[in-house]
C-alpha cells in the first residue's frame, strides 16, 4: 500500500490524501506509481461513460444490443 499526501507528515502528523493499494507485494513504490499513472486515464474514460453517457442506466438485453450501446457511448466520449 501506498499512502500519499502533499503535506509535510514530521508536521502535524500525517494527512493521507489518496490510497494506492495492489497485491503486487513485491512491486516498488516507483512501479505501482508507474501502474497507477497508467490506470488513471482508463479509470477517468469508465467514469464519463457512467456519470455523462448514460451508460450505467442502460438495461442488458442481448449481448448485440450491448455492443451497440458500448460502441454509441464510446463514439460520444471521443
Amino acid at each position: 500500500m501506498l499512502f500519499s499526501t502533499k503535506h509535510d507528515p514530521t508536521i502535524g502528523g500525517v494527512k493521507v490524501q489518496k490510497v494506492l493499494s495492489s497485491n503486487a507485494v513485491a512491486a516498488t513504490p516507483e512501479q505501482m506509481l508507474v501502474w497507477f499513472s497508467l490506470r488513471w486515464p482508463i479509470e477517468m474514460f469508465f467514469n464519463k461513460m457512467m456519470s455523462e453517457l448514460g451508460m450505467c442506466q442502460y438495461k442488458f438485453g442481448p449481448f448485440a444490443h450491448v455492443v451497440g450501446w458500448v460502441n454509441l457511448s464510446v463514439i460520444c466520449y471521443c
